[in-house]
């Protein structure tokens, strides 16, 4: 991270929940992520990258799926 080049994989499931690996540029493994919505107009998460976790929270621009 801080401006190194990340991929990302995730699956979204059918209730518009979100989880995923982030890997460092030779392949390893980074951390990983998951959450779900949040009401109507947010989603909202956790992460853990190398042991420093935390929470996130993410404003939605598409609506979640019912």
């Amino acid at each position: 991270m801080n401006g190194a080049p990340v991929q990302v994989t995730a699956t979204i499931g059918s209730d518009g929940s979100v989880s995923g690996t982030l890997l460092n540029p030779d392949g390893s493994k980074y951390g990983v992520f998951w959450g779900r919505p949040s009401g109507a107009r947010s989603m909202q998460g956790s992460f853990d990258l190398n042991g420093r976790v935390g929470d996130w929270t993410v404003p939605l621009r598409v609506p979640v799926p019912k």
